[in-house]
């Protein structure tokens, strides 16, 4: 893998910056709540996707990313323009995504 590590949580590689952070409204409890708990998960994974990138190629990295945290029992959705291109659509509205 090409990628270039900017600082703790940022990552650049590929025309992609992708970028990790604690998130503020990290509330375990609400978290656990079908289908909005999202929104209080302990970490924001933020993928920037340069132009230059497919929406079939960008789709297949996301995909990549999604399965990872769901086989290692992390939450995780997607939201993006391409949701309908994932597995689960991006996990939103999916009990198989929760852990």
């Amino acid at each position: 893998m090409n990628a270039k590590l900017i600082d703790s949580g940022y990552v650049e590689m590929n025309g992609y910056s992708i970028e990790l952070r604690a998130n503020e409204d990290y509330d375990n409890d609400i978290s656990k709540v079908f289908p909005d708990g999202f929104l209080h998960f302990p970490f924001c994974l933020e993928i920037d996707i340069s132009e230059s990138v497919s929406e079939k190629e960008a789709s297949r990295v996301v995909s990549q990313i999604l399965v990872f945290l769901w086989k290692n029992n992390w939450s995780a959705i997607a939201s993006c323009d391409f949701e309908n291109l994932l597995p689960e659509n991006g996990g939103y509205m999916s009990r198989n995504t929760m852990d």
